[in-house]
């Protein structure tokens, strides 16, 4: 009995100076609330957040009146949800933006990232769940405890998204008939879609390590834009076209002029974690391939000589 006072003591201690730096340490909705407020500015701007001994110290925090032990009976579960517009705790990760991955690049550059939000709730034995706490904002995701006394560096869907967002994808290029860059106008021009040898193109692999664990992204084909340059476009459609006469992405200009055509693609994709079975990954991403030149030229009759011969200009 004396071990396990003297054991409590020290965990109420530790507790007692965690809590100058933890958030809301034992749930105090009036300090929940006036963390909430404070995280974000005006326009979305994090005034404060989470550093990775704070986060790191999340792992011994408790409830109000429980103890991180292995006898615990209620303890914090955590989940981190990337800071882009359309996430919740309802909804972790179905969108991501790019300004989530930059702003740890510059701010903290030695993270994880990308910019996340920390949220936390109590479980206990009996099965019984509080209401998700927002915590604040981090960018060392890597040291976010799935619970109370949980190692940290646990892979969530949220580092995948992230990861699958960093992919070198294979940008889209446009294979162009007539070939040589000039086409006519008032005539069919066929486009086909082809993958370069660089980056990585759909159905392909690319794998990396992310907290420890081997993680294996596949990207999908989900469809093309095709941009023609004059203003007009074909899609989002799932064709790939194909080259004269069978390809059915075509486009037919009505004026001379030099354009700049295009495609843009989206890309979804699927995860394995540890070679297990494949599993979707949520939202997608659209990268935008090369533009190339493409000189739309007239064409004419006359007739030289009495003989009537084509010409173009």
């Amino acid at each position: 009995m004396a071990c396990i006072s003297l054991r409590n003591s020290i965990l109420i201690y530790l507790l007692s100076v965690f809590s100058a730096f933890l958030p809301a340490q034992d749930g105090n909705e009036s300090v929940n609330s006036a963390l909430t407020a404070d995280v974000s500015g005006g326009e979305g701007i994090a005034t404060s957040a989470f550093s990775e001994q704070m986060l790191r110290a999340q792992g011994q925090a408790a409830p109000q009146g429980a103890f991180v032990t292995a006898e615990s009976t209620a303890w914090f579960e955590y989940v981190k949800v990337i800071n882009c517009p359309g996430n919740t705790i309802d909804n972790v990760a179905t969108a991501y933006c790019i300004s989530a991955d930059n702003y740890c690049q510059a701010n903290e550059p030695d993270s994880a990232g990308p910019w996340s939000r920390l949220f936390r709730r109590v479980v206990n034995t009996d099965g019984e769940v509080g209401d998700w706490q927002n915590l604040g904002l981090t960018c060392f995701t890597d040291a976010v405890p799935a619970t109370s006394g949980a190692p940290e560096d646990t892979l969530g869907i949220g580092d995948i998204v992230a990861q699958f967002h960093r992919t070198d994808f294979a940008l889209p290029h446009a294979s162009i008939e007539p070939p040589g860059g000039r086409t006519l106008v008032h005539l069919p021009t066929f486009y086909a879609l082809e993958w370069p040898s660089d980056g990585v193109e759909p159905q392909e692999v690319d794998t990396t390590t992310l907290v420890g664990r081997e993680v294996r992204i596949r990207p999908m084909f989900v469809n093309a834009t095709y941009q023609f340059g004059d203003g007009e476009s074909s899609g989002p459609v799932e064709s790939l076209g194909g080259a004269y006469p069978a390809g059915d992405v075509q486009h037919i200009y009505s004026s001379k002029a030099t354009v700049e055509a295009s495609i843009s693609v989206t890309y979804g994709g699927e995860y394995s974690v540890d070679g297990a079975e494949w599993e979707p990954i949520p939202g997608s991403i659209t990268v935008d391939g090369p533009a190339q030149t493409v000189e739309v030229l007239a064409s004419r009759n006359r007739l030289v000589g009495g003989d009537q011969a084509s010409g173009s200009d």
